[in-house]
């Protein structure tokens, strides 16, 4: 019957014990046969510059005063090895934070980026009259410029008189049904125009014509018909 496996935590136990064996179970105080500091320090530092054959690898297991040496060397090895990635590391992140975009083959600028950016948007409704109601029809409904199918910043000039406070802003179709696209924002009066500006995100929809209803709480609706392209 052939012996069993040893398991991955076994193997790990095992080598522990066989280094803390050598760490202190061979005492050489003479240092007899040592192969010598530079040995030591070339084994941490550069193991593949020394050939698996090389006998004086076999004298570690004999000499905790080397081994001792040995493994003091292979510390420093492995922290200047973490010193050395984490700067590299820092050096390739200020590389591509500053040049990174202009490397990728795919990235030209930000207009390659349309369905990420928030395009504005502004609504001139100043000469629009304050007390119509969403029950206005499609022919009274002032016709704006076209909107994109984005996410969106409007800016509302709000027709004349309009006082400042909390508005709704909704997006419906254009029969007045509801799509589920609802906003809020604060207008404020600025050289006698009340402005309000909201965000709004349009790239769920198909391009068609819309409204987009816009009311002082908890007034009437001023209902705005636009062209979503």
């Amino acid at each position: 019957m052939s012996d069993p496996k040893l398991t991955a935590r076994q193997q790990r136990v095992a080598i522990q014990l066989v280094e803390r064996s050598a760490l202190n179970d061979f005492p050489n105080p003479d240092r007899v046969g040592c192969p010598g500091t530079d040995f030591l320090r070339t084994l941490a530092f550069d193991r593949q510059s020394i050939h698996i054959g090389d006998t004086r690898i076999n004298h570690l297991g004999e000499c905790s005063p080397c081994f001792q040496e040995f493994v003091e060397f292979r510390r420093k090895a492995k922290s200047q090895m973490i010193t050395r990635r984490l700067a590299v590391g820092s050096i390739a992140a200020t590389i591509l934070a500053g040049v990174g975009v202009a490397w990728h083959p795919k990235w030209k600028g930000p207009d390659d980026f349309p369905q990420d950016r928030e395009e504005l948007v502004e609504l001139d409704l100043s000469s629009e009259s304050t007390n119509r109601g969403a029950e206005a029809s499609h022919s009274t409904a002032p016709t704006v410029k076209e909107l994109p199918r984005k996410r969106l910043v409007l800016r509302v000039t709000l027709p004349f008189g309009s006082p400042s406070g909390d508005y709704e802003v909704k997006v419906l179709h254009a029969d007045g049904r509801p799509i589920g696209i609802a906003t809020s924002g604060h207008a404020k009066i600025e050289d006698g125009k009340t402005l309000l500006e909201v965000k709004t995100d349009m790239r769920s929809l198909v391009p068609d014509r819309y409204q987009i209803g816009i009311r002082r709480v908890p007034f009437d609706w001023l209902p705005v018909l636009v062209q979503v392209k």
